[in-house]
């Protein structure tokens, strides 16, 4: 079987037809079962998803007033949010409405969606190898064995906005500094999955904390998508499908003789944290047809109203999951 594998390198992408044959080749976190009768590819993907647990929700005491006069004085998350941010019937969240569990099922429902090109997809159907059709299945199994790199999954109210982040392993110097990047103070960067509901103050904690800065806003999770499913949840789960496939790019691209920054760079679409504008090589959210799940993009909806059915892996980046599977590349 031959199939056109794209990797980025110095900037350029370069493209090698190959041929496949059943000899082990560099990743065990991936296998693939391809059906050449029914053109089916069936991809099972070894996560590693923690419990990161809940931020915002933790009250804690301490004393306040001096001898005689001092009393134990509860402090909560809640309290710091000031009251011109509530909004009147939208109380903040004091106990978690997504369990760990519920977190893992959205990451992975999100990665079989989005990695996945089939029937049950609304806009991506299958891959083309050598002009032939085949859907792709993707089966994402949360297990420590033979897993990628472990990531946290966070439940996240009453605190800042949490940026989700998957610097992934260190296989080079660009990777080296993107984990040793994760234990400087105030820098959001560590392998984390936020799920972001109810009040969150949407500035760095550095910003807070130096210059006073707050800007709360409230994410409500009760808007439902088109399939009756919550928009916060269907955010979420793309969320998961973005950050795990940088650990799927990364290894495609490096094992191929390309750069990190294809994983880092979003394909191209941004620099190592902001999006690029269009006249310097990014590129406009698609108003119709796919949504790549790897792309940064100009002129985005309010990213709970993003088409969340029509992101999906690009066919190259599904070819190059496949290639690093037990199956080497001749």
């Amino acid at each position: 079987m031959k199939a056109v594998i794209t990797a980025s390198k110095n900037g350029k992408e370069k493209s090698k037809e190959v041929e496949f044959s059943t000899k082990y080749d560099e990743v065990e976190w991936v296998d693939v079962k391809i059906d050449k009768n029914n053109k089916k590819i069936d991809t099972t993907l070894r996560v590693n998803l923690k419990d990161g647990g809940a931020e915002g929700l933790k009250c804690s005491s301490h004393l306040a007033g001096v001898r005689d006069e001092a009393r134990w004085v509860e402090s909560c998350p809640w309290d710091k949010i000031p009251t011109t941010s509530i909004i009147a019937g939208k109380p903040p969240i004091k106990i978690r409405t997504r369990s760990f569990t519920d977190l893992e099922k959205l990451a992975i429902d999100g990665l079989n969606y989005h990695w996945g090109r089939n029937k049950n997809h609304a806009a991506a159907k299958d891959v083309k190898i050598v002009g032939e059709s085949y859907e792709v299945f993707t089966n994402a199994i949360n297990t420590q064995d033979n897993a990628m790199d472990d990531v946290d999954l966070m439940y996240n109210t009453n605190y800042f906005w949490g940026r989700s982040n998957n610097p992934g392993c260190v296989s080079g110097f660009k990777s080296f500094l993107a984990n040793i990047a994760q234990y400087i103070p105030y820098l959001p960067l560590s392998e984390t999955i936020y799920y972001n509901v109810g009040y969150v103050n949407n500035v760095y904690k550095a910003e807070s904390h130096f210059l006073f800065k707050e800007s709360w806003f409230y994410i409500d999770d009760v808007p439902l998508y088109k399939n009756g499913k919550s928009k916060v949840d269907m955010e979420y789960s793309y969320t998961c499908a973005h950050e795990i496939g940088h650990t799927i790019l990364r290894a495609f691209s490096e094992h191929g003789g390309g750069s990190a920054d294809y994983s880092y760079e979003h394909k191209g679409s941004s620099g190592y944290s902001d999006t690029k504008p269009v006249s310097e090589g990014g590129v406009s959210y698609p108003t119709h047809g796919e949504i790549d799940v790897m792309k940064y993009f100009n002129n985005t909806p309010y990213f709970l109203n993003y088409d969340f059915e029509r992101i999906v892996a690009e066919d190259k980046d599904i070819l190059g999951l496949i290639w690093l599977t037990k199956l080497k590349i001749k």
